[in-house]
């Protein structure tokens, strides 16, 4: 990092392009693929901007970021996440040497680099989980960032009532888009607790009692008509315990709770009773998202009930 520092103090005018090509092939030495903070922690630089702004210690970071095993295999990325498509780190005063805020204290805006950092270490202090079983043992996996944007507090803040505004309206005409097709589809919709139903069949089954165990076939889409699960295609079911809380979306069960055994419909659940403003786990339905679930309540069959503890 020293060098690099050196480097952009020779010539402010210099090019990147020709900035980056002494940093890779050096005047007459050979320069060094990894370089190391001042704490240890290992990283290499993959993109220089040269001069954007420099984070400081309690300033917000948008970063585009990708982990993946040191054999390149990505087990995340933030390209589906939150505000901005990106993840937001507030930058924290350093704790330890060695650590994420020695190397994010490294950026300038727009600069890429990547980090090698101990698994182990790093899910321990900074995502306070568990190592995930294939990391367990590796001495070193990869973080890919880039620094996307750098604002203090009051300019994040302002930005994001900004981007919910914006996620607002994108949602708004998603819902309208979706209401005014089935309407000129001549579907009969029912508006209950902030859902859209439509129903195949008015159906003379018999109602769901509480703690019941039934079976469910369900489509989930977004409004563009993408799935993102089939029980179908599984081809099985899927089991719930009605009434239960935590096995599914607020929406959703809202909707089952008003079907019978054996009817089919379909539902539009806007995301403040969806997924919300985080989205899905594992990002797969993003956040401010309004889903579409085609549901068939299987018939009745015998299950033992039981009450919960």
């Amino acid at each position: 990092m020293i060098f690099m520092l050196w480097m952009r103090k020779i010539n402010k005018k210099i090019s990147v392009l020709v900035l980056a090509a002494i940093i890779l092939i050096g005047c007459e030495t050979e320069t060094p693929e990894y370089f190391l903070t001042e704490g240890g922690l290992k990283y290499k630089y993959q993109d220089i901007v040269g001069e954007g702004k420099e984070p400081q210690v309690g300033d917000v970071l948008s970063v585009a970021m990708k982990w993946s095993t040191i054999e390149d295999s990505v087990f995340y990325t933030s390209v589906n996440t939150g505000y901005n498509g990106a993840d937001i780190v507030k930058l924290q005063k350093q704790n330890k040497p060695g650590g994420i805020e020695e190397g994010f204290a490294k950026l300038k805006e727009g600069d890429s680099v990547t980090f090698y950092i101990n698994p182990e270490r790093f899910f321990k202090e900074y995502i306070q989980s568990t190592t995930p079983i294939f990391l367990i043992g590796d001495a070193e996996m990869k973080i890919d960032i880039r620094l996307i944007k750098v604002q203090n507090k009051k300019e994040y803040e302002l930005a994001l009532i900004e981007w919910q505004r914006l996620k607002d309206f994108e949602e708004f005409q998603k819902i309208e888009k979706v209401l005014d097709y089935w309407n000129s589809s001549g579907d009969s919709i029912v508006e209950v607790d902030g859902l859209y139903i439509v129903y195949d069949a008015v159906d003379k089954g018999e109602p769901l009692s509480y703690n019941e165990i039934f079976e469910l076939h369900y489509i989930a889409t977004f409004t563009s008509g993408q799935e993102f699960y089939n029980t179908y295609n599984n081809g099985h079911p899927d089991e719930f315990q009605f009434g239960k809380n935590g096995q599914m979306v607020e929406g959703l069960k809202n909707a089952i709770s008003i079907m019978k055994y054996g009817q089919k419909a379909k539902v539009l659940i806007p995301s403040d009773i969806g997924f919300k403003a985080k989205g899905s786990a594992g990002n797969i339905v993003p956040p401010y998202t309004p889903v579409i679930y085609y549901l068939e309540i299987l018939p009745k069959v015998d299950h033992d009930t039981f009450i919960e503890k």
